[in-house]
């Protein structure tokens, strides 16, 4: 039932188990259905699942409530990866773990005091484990700055789509030019302007060429998509509407 990789109907997966005895109350799904106080069944698998896609390991920490007596349910509580260190040992590999925002004041624990779970193993780093995103950093940091960029230019202007070329007698005239600039910001500037019209005495237009740099930016774009894909054995004609068929 945890591989991932075949994934069918229940009902296969119990008639090839055969006699299967379902357990409807027990301390564990207790557990599972309220992890701990904060956080519900949904909350706590969703955090799971997002600490192992995106970091590559899963830590919990099974916690005794004040009071706890044996039967009863403890709480599982997730540690964010991003702040686990592990402690390594020259005999054990693992001499236990710390977790802290700040390395000044950690909170220690032992090797068997958390479950350590790993999303992939790391061949550079036997300690942790891997994500499919870690092997497409430099992607999606690009990707993320390119969106940033265009939506700089969305809400700024920063790359101009046409130049306007005032007449020479009043190309010494700041004045004229900041009017000028305040008009075509007014009247053009966003996205919600685009397809105005321009009309002034004697002011040339001239549409500027985008580069090819610029040009090439879409099929980037759509290039360090298909790797993410890729990366998580999407297939990346899933997410196409005109590719549906293929899918």
């Amino acid at each position: 039932l945890t591989d991932t990789r075949r994934v069918g109907k229940s009902a296969v997966y119990a008639d090839k188990a055969g006699d299967v005895v379902e357990i409807l109350e027990h301390p564990a799904l207790d557990t599972l259905h309220t992890p701990n106080p904060w956080q519900d069944h949904t909350e706590f698998m969703a955090s799971l699942y997002l600490s192992g896609e995106f970091a590559g390991n899963l830590y919990l920490v099974p916690v005794k409530p004040d009071g706890w007596q044996d039967g009863q349910p403890i709480y599982l509580q997730i540690l964010m990866p991003q702040y686990v260190r592990v402690i390594p040992d020259p005999v054990t590999m693992i001499g236990g773990y710390t977790f802290g925002r700040n390395r000044a004041d950690v909170e220690q624990f032992g090797p068997n005091d958390l479950w350590h779970k790993k999303l992939k193993e790391n061949v550079w780093n036997p300690y942790y484990g891997v994500s499919p995103i870690q092997s497409l950093l430099i992607e999606a940091d690009i990707d993320a700055a390119s969106a940033t960029r265009d939506l700089a230019m969305w809400l700024n202007g920063a790359r101009p789509d046409f130049m306007a070329l005032l007449p020479p007698e009043v190309g010494s005239n700041q004045d004229v030019f900041d009017q000028f600039s305040a008009s075509l910001n007014r009247d053009h500037r966003g996205p919600q302007n685009a397809g105005q019209f321009k009309v002034s005495n004697a002011t040339q237009i001239v549409p500027l060429q985008f580069t090819p740099r610029e040009m090439e930016n879409a099929l980037r774009i759509a290039n360090y998509e298909h790797r993410v894909a890729m990366a998580y054995d999407f297939p990346v004609t899933m997410s196409k509407l005109n590719d549906a068929s293929r899918a």
